[in-house]
């Protein structure tokens, strides 16, 4: 019987969130110190990323501010709004302030992956055998492979893996994916996975602010 998805996962996921808001809108405050010269403080100063790009167009002006026009146009061209090349930062935006307000639904998206049965470990040795005669064939046992069909979300009562009674070993190894669960904004998207993404998105849009000269 599956558990509960422990809160901590959440808090973990929670926390990553706001890191990464908050690099963002240090970036902007940079830039908009870059772009006047000045030290700050500058109150109203933050990343843009908006639901819309009409919202986009009539939000974006007053919280870049103070750039200049090449660090604007550079935001401009990320397109952070929903539906634009830069959807994934509006996800991030939209967690974020979900997670200001209570924990993030989080559900057990799927089964990732599960031992090798003992038939599955054996075909791929013949397999192995047959194009390299003679040679010796790595240790499978440990191996995971991803199950022929997936349930999402599962939930209690759900058959994960059906296994014929001569293929049961002791130590099966059931990999269970956590998944977002916010049906309008990520649902089903490994929360793993989503964060590493949005990460790398985070980390390009500064290495390209950083490539254009617009950091000094």
């Amino acid at each position: 019987m599956a558990k509960d998805i422990p809160p901590i996962i959440s808090l973990i996921a929670g926390d990553a969130l706001q890191n990464l808001r908050s690099v963002l809108d240090h970036l902007a405050y940079h830039l908009v110190a870059v772009g006047t010269g000045q030290p700050g403080p500058f109150p109203r100063t933050y990343f843009p990323i908006c639901e819309s790009t009409t919202e986009y167009k009539a939000e974006s002006p007053r919280k870049v501010k103070g750039m200049r026009q090449d660090a604007i146009d550079a935001i401009d061209a990320i397109e952070p709004y929903r539906g634009g090349a830069g959807h994934i930062l509006w996800q991030l935006h939209r967690l974020n302030n979900i997670d200001k307000h209570r924990l993030l639904l989080t559900v057990y998206g799927q089964l990732a992956s599960h031992r090798l049965l003992p038939s599955q470990r054996m075909q791929m040795v013949e397999r192995y055998l047959i194009g390299n005669p003679g040679g010796t064939a790595h240790d499978l046992s440990r191996v995971n492979i991803a199950p022929s069909r997936g349930v999402f979300p599962l939930k209690e009562g759900d058959v994960l893996l059906t296994v014929p009674i001569s293929e049961l070993e002791y130590y099966m190894n059931f990999l269970l994916d956590v998944s977002f669960g916010e049906p309008q904004i990520v649902q089903g998207d490994s929360v793993s996975t989503t964060l590493q993404r949005m990460a790398q998105f985070v980390e390009t849009i500064l290495r390209q602010a950083d490539s254009l000269g617009l950091l000094a």
